[in-house]
């Protein structure tokens, strides 16, 4: 019997290429690699075995029998291993922290134990193959069985993309089901149709080799700039390494006013000086693990205190002489940040996340040359915020916003015309939190759209239940943040909502920063669409952004709230800045909000000066609803 070897000729070949390229790349340790790497030795193994057991059997007076029985039973092992270790790969795509369960354990292990055991029986039951008097191969009765458990596995592995698909990638879910597909294409052709045509290895091979360029390549997780891992492997590991208990050193060193040596130094020359500072780090750095994580950062990995420092020193004296484009000289200073182990280890990704942005802003505010512990306060910061984001993402699900309201009083009219709309969480676990816990981390993770069409539906309820004119009320502020200005529905949402509750336009007044306005074409787009509709706008807290007065005075708005720093500056310390912006504004035909008015003293004067509104805690705090309508109606003013 001859069979045609021509396939897993060229199956191997293209293994060869394969191992080559994945064997000068450095990979991440992740536990699908190295399943990865199983997979693709698996598929050498077994175009080596069909060409030795093919050859064999071809001349079977050459060798014993026993030989032909060992070359053919390693031969069908390996060729059900294989979908095996395909399966095994897929169950970890996407995984989270906990190990497999005990059903996916069992559905990977019985079906292939039980053919593994007939397959290893084959010279006593004859059932997958066996060898006849004269050394010929022939089949037996249950051949077609490895067929029904590869196939087991090729459609297992294909339930796992259907179950995990919105979780992968379009391409990571493209190459598994091209994989399975063309893996069962073979072992259809080879077990029906061409018996003697190894088509097995080669469609396994072509499916490894598309997983490879697609999803396993050692540089899905590499940055481009440096050549070193980037923050998705960073996160990648993280997870594997929580999963089985893993805690690594961790040391980040930081480029000192990185943002302002980009324009300075150019983009082009800010790239090559990236690529020789990881060119620097791999040097260096022979054991650990290191990561480019943008603006500026290195994260290396380590798993000894004593690398880490070494690493740490051999950095701080090359950054102490200059590096070279050509002949020009470039200086960099940097700072790091060190933590990790198992004493201050961060429990995920968001958490670790966190602690890299907050221990960065710590880090730039000392200067550069500094290095930083990661301090046990630091950690405690950084779970506090994790647990506000978790609160944050179970306030928009359970409905556990709640809207403040604080009165704007008018100085002319001696009372509260007004009020300021303010969200709150009321958490199960944390309490009250507040604003300046939970805004940035829902402008970072993308809820905060969410959030402020809660706050907007909620406010809208708010004034359709009240009588505004027997309160005195005129409108209700209500906050706009950048993300939300730079969609282009916002006009269009916001209007259907009032128009659902019946709200006249004028009963709203909407409050943007000024860094929400800068230079954006859809944001000023947005800010003409609603002032036509009839909504009003305020700038809130003017002095804390970019101050740019050509924007300030190039939008339709009505109100500037000039942010309390520069109120409590005057009164504090005399600065003449308030008295600045007061004039300038009034020339403007603007009229003015002074937040943070804490006493009767800062009221009068305030008042004297000619500000047309005041907020702050001498009036009220923010408050409920039930508790704003209480003040109404029982109002403190400024005596005079």
């Amino acid at each position: 019997m001859k069979w045609e070897l021509n396939l897993d000729v060229c199956a191997l070949l293209i293994l060869l290429v394969l191992t080559f390229y994945t064997v000068r790349r450095r990979d991440l340790p992740l536990r699908r690699t190295r399943i990865f790497h199983a997979l693709e030795a698996c598929c050498w193994l077994v175009a080596l075995t069909d060409i030795l057991a093919s050859v064999m059997c071809s001349f079977p007076h050459f060798f014993p029998v026993w030989s032909l029985y060992g070359i053919n039973i390693l031969y069908y092992l390996l060729k059900v291993s294989s979908p095996v270790l395909l399966f095994y790969y897929c169950l970890l795509l996407r995984s989270r922290y906990s190990f497999l369960r005990r059903f996916e354990k069992a559905a990977i292990a019985i079906p292939a134990g039980f053919m593994w055991i007939l397959i290893a029986l084959s010279p006593v039951f004859k059932f997958v193959f066996f060898i006849g008097p004269d050394g010929s191969f022939h089949y037996g009765y249950g051949r077609h069985l490895i067929f029904v458990v590869i196939l087991y596995y090729l459609l297992a592995s294909t339930v796992c993309v259907f179950r995990r698909w919105n979780e992968l990638g379009s391409e990571v879910r493209f190459v598994i089901l091209f994989n399975t597909s063309v893996v069962i294409i073979g072992n259809v052709l080879q077990t029906f149709f061409m018996p003697h045509t190894q088509t097995v290895s080669l469609c396994s091979t072509l499916g490894i080799l598309a997983l490879f360029l697609v999803y396993q390549n050692p540089d899905y997780y590499r940055d481009h700039a440096t050549g070193l891992f980037d923050v998705d492997g960073l996160f990648a590991l993280k997870r594997e390494d929580l999963r089985y208990k893993r805690y690594r050193l961790m040391q980040v060193m930081i480029i000192d006013n990185y943002q302002d040596l980009r324009p300075i130094y150019g983009d082009a020359h800010m790239d090559e000086l990236l690529h020789q500072v990881g060119r620097v780090i791999r040097q260096y750095d022979t054991e650990g693990f290191c990561f480019y994580l943008k603006s500026g950062r290195f994260l290396t990995l380590h798993s000894t205190e004593e690398q880490r420092t070494a690493i740490r020193e051999h950095l701080l004296d090359r950054f102490s002489r200059p590096f070279f484009i050509g002949q020009e000289e470039f200086y960099l200073s940097p700072g790091f940040f060190y933590g990790g182990g198992e004493r201050s280890h961060t429990s995920g990704e968001e958490e670790l996340e966190i602690l890299l942005e907050l221990a960065t802003e710590e880090l730039r505010q000392m200067g550069p040359w500094k290095i930083l512990p990661i301090s046990e306060e630091l950690m405690k910061r950084t779970h506090f915020q994790s647990r506000v984001g978790v609160a944050l993402e179970r306030a928009l699900q359970d409905d556990n916003l709640l809207v403040f309201y604080q009165p704007i009083y008018a100085t002319k009219k001696g009372r509260a015309v007004s009020a300021e709309a303010l969200v709150r969480i009321m958490d199960p676990e944390l309490g009250m939190i507040y604003p300046g816990d939970f805004i940035e981390i829902s402008e970072k993770n993308g809820s905060i759209i969410r959030l402020g069409q809660i706050v907007f539906e909620k406010t809208c309820e708010f004034i359709e239940r009240i009588d505004m004119d027997a309160l005195g009320l005129e409108y209700i502020e209500i906050n706009l943040s950048p993300v939300q200005c730079m969609r282009d529905q916002l006009a269009e949402e916001l209007q259907q909502v009032m128009y659902r509750h019946h709200i006249d336009a004028k009963r709203i007044n909407l409050e943007i920063t000024e860094s929400s306005h800068s230079n954006n074409l859809v944001i000023k787009k947005n800010i003409m669409e609603l002032s036509n509709y009839g909504l009003e706008f305020s700038l809130d807290d003017y002095g804390t952004g970019y101050s740019n007065l050509i924007n300030v005075l190039s939008l339709p708005l009505k109100i500037v709230k000039v942010d309390k720093s520069i109120v409590w500056a005057y009164f504090k310390d005399n600065n003449p800045t308030l008295l600045h912006v007061l004039e300038l504004f009034k020339d403007s035909n603007l009229e003015i909000v002074c937040e943070g008015v804490e006493d009767l003293e800062m009221a009068r004067i305030l008042k004297n000066l000619g500000v047309d509104y005041e907020q702050g805690y001498y009036f009220s705090k923010p408050v409920p609803e039930d508790e704003f309508l209480a003040y109404l109606g029982n109002q403190r003013t400024i005596e005079t």
